[in-house]
């Protein structure tokens, strides 16, 4: 539309003083308003013709696209479940087996699950307890910048490392 408009915003526009006349001003507006209409009309015949060629040769993804949904939805169904030895067909059958099963798991006593206790864990000293809790130095943040892969993507600024290493 900008290079369509260039000739119309410069309708009536003489090197002059004063301003344009009220019929002048009143053209120029006419005329904006005509050609907005028609740029409109232009870009919904092309819009109608887009979807007219596309209605016409079809999406040649979408027979594709529903072949994969419906594979994928039926490796995601769950028609049968073994639980505690026993085979189970039916839905409500399924949700109650699945159910008794994980209360049974999460309800055991924890006799028979590994502890910490008797472990002999290291403790940190009052010097590294507190080293933890520094600011980081320039010479820290530039050695861990520098160590990491040159050819990955930190964040959402699509910047790799190698960009940042090298500045």
């Amino acid at each position: 539309m900008g290079q369509k408009l260039c000739p119309l915003l410069t309708f009536g526009t003489l090197k002059r003083v004063s301003p344009p006349s009220p019929e002048l001003a009143e053209a120029r507006r006419l005329a904006f308003e005509e050609f907005k209409k028609w740029d409109l009309m232009e870009e919904s015949s092309w819009s109608q013709t887009a979807r007219e060629i596309w209605l016409r040769g079809g999406d040649k993804n979408t027979r594709l696209f529903h072949k994969i949904a419906i594979a994928q939805s039926r490796n995601n169904l769950l028609t049968k479940v073994r639980v505690n030895g026993a085979l189970l067909t039916k839905v409500d059958k399924i949700m109650d087996g699945v159910r008794r099963a994980f209360h049974t798991l999460l309800s055991k006593s924890r006799d028979g699950r590994p502890t910490i206790r008797g472990l002999c864990l290291k403790i940190l000293g009052r010097d590294n307890s507190r080293s933890l809790e520094e600011p980081f130095s320039e010479e820290e943040v530039f050695d861990a910048l520098n160590s990491l892969c040159g050819d990955k993507a930190p964040g959402l600024d699509v910047f790799t490392m190698m960009f940042w290493q090298f500045c």
